[in-house]
Order: C-alpha cells, then structure tokens, then sequence
C-alpha cells in the first residue's frame, strides 16, 4: 500500500516539475519569438501627466523604449532628433517606463515639436510589446500594421527604409 503512495506522489511531483518547465519554456519563446500583427491601442502619459494616444497619426509609427541611463538610448535621441528627413515619414514616440521626473530631464534636454516623450507607468505597452533590450525600437505602418522590431541602436536611415518601403 506504501508503494502505491509513494508512485503515486512521486508521479504527482514529476508531472508538475514538467507541467513548470513547459510554462517557463512557452514564455521563453514567446519572448524570442516576439510576433505582433498591430499597434495596441495604448493610452500613456506624456511628461505633465496628461494622457496621450499613441495611435493619434495618419503617418507611420515609430516607438522607441529607452532608459535614461542608457548610453546606446541617448544616442539613438540624438541621432533621430537631428534628422528632419524622418518626421515627414512617421510619427516617434520615446518612450519609458521609468520614474517621470527621468522623463522631464530627457524631454527638457531634447525638446522637439516633432518627438513626443510619453510615460508607460504601468508597463502595459512594454509587456504588450515584449520589451527585451534598450533601446528597442518598433516600426508600425500608417494602418497601425507591424513592420518590424529592432534592439539595440540602429541608425535612421534604417528606421526610414522600412517605412518608406511599408
């Protein structure tokens, strides 16, 4: 009868040791294995907490999530905020989700009409987005359809490629 206890509970553990594992490695591909067919309608707060809709452009979409501590992600500020040649292709959100008072420094330093500094508090675009690296950088077509995801720093003419070939 101990026999049959001890199979039995020994069973049990071997089945939710394996039922854990396929759940870590389902959520490990996912991860890399990032797919997404469109921009999720996401309301985030831009730098004086008022809400803003990332989806408010007829023009193509450019998300970048960054730290402010990142040198790659200041690069990447820079690089797009010194080349007019993209805004007349798309709209660039930067976005973080650290503390906004890192936002407003970023934003007071690279302040353009044309990028838009928003604050994902929550997280919900940056776990919609499976954010791995910083920056990351998503590229969406006028009709919200994804084109394409980038990690790491990558250089605008790049960026305008894919839109321009959307």
């Amino acid at each position: 009868m101990k026999k049959k206890i001890y199979i039995a509970i020994s069973a049990l553990i071997l089945f939710c040791v394996c039922g854990m594992l396929w759940y870590i490695l389902k959520k490990q591909y996912q991860r890399e294995h990032f797919y997404i067919e469109s921009l999720p309608d996401f309301t985030l707060c831009k730098s004086n907490c008022y809400p803003y809709n990332i989806a408010n452009t007829a023009k193509s979409i450019v998300v970048v999530y960054f730290k402010s501590d990142c040198q790659y992600c200041i690069n990447e500020i820079m690089q797009i905020s010194d080349n007019d040649n993209i805004f007349k292709h798309a709209q660039v959100y930067f976005i973080t989700a650290e503390p906004i008072e890192y936002l407003k420094d970023i934003e007071s330093n690279f302040f353009l009409s044309q990028i838009i500094f928003l604050h994902d508090k929550e997280k919900d675009l940056y776990n919609a987005l499976s954010v791995r690296g910083f920056p990351s950088v998503y590229l969406f077509a006028s009709d919200r359809k994804f084109i394409k995801r980038f990690t790491g720093f990558v250089s605008v003419e790049e960026i305008i490629s894919h839109i321009i070939n959307e």
